[in-house]
């Protein structure tokens, strides 16, 4: 399914998802960034864009800076955080910086997997986080880069 994000990037997603209410989406993250996310209950799949809010810090750092506080702050918070490399990727039709990690649930019950791409443009960063179980990967990773590809600004 074809969406417009943010009333300015299109976007493709799977058509067996439904899109997430703020509220829903609002549950898996703590900041106030402008987040769009779609999910798949059934196979326990997320799929998350966001928007950085035009900044003067957003001026003097770069994608690789945003993606590893994001690592940083990501290995500070979640239970059993594990880095499993960089990914190659893109997002918004640029070259992103992005990388995979695992991490238990809050009740430890399920391990997790999550592709997390960042790219700049303009004074903005736009950020996609895939998730899915851990036993998962393997096979939906290629979704999640085709997801990915996917976005494209259609307003400049």
């Amino acid at each position: 399914m074809k969406t417009t994000v943010f009333n300015e990037l299109c976007v493709t997603y799977p058509d067996d998802f439904y899109i997430m209410t703020p509220e829903e989406v609002g549950k898996y993250f703590s900041s106030d960034m402008l987040r769009w996310g779609a999910k798949n209950a059934e196979k326990h799949i997320v799929i998350v864009l966001a928007k950085t809010k035009a900044s003067f810090l957003n001026l003097i750092t770069d994608a690789k800076g945003v993606a590893a506080g994001a690592e940083s702050s990501l290995r500070k918070s979640l239970k059993d955080y594990k880095c499993v490399g960089d990914i190659e990727s893109e997002l918004i039709g640029k070259k992103a910086e992005c990388f995979g990690f695992e991490y238990l649930t809050d009740d430890g019950a399920v391990s997790q997997y999550c592709e997390t791409a960042v790219v700049k443009a303009g004074r903005s960063y736009y950020i996609a986080y895939c998730f899915c179980r851990s036993e998962d990967k393997e096979q939906y990773s290629p979704m999640f880069a085709e997801f990915r590809k996917s976005a494209q600004i259609v307003n400049e």
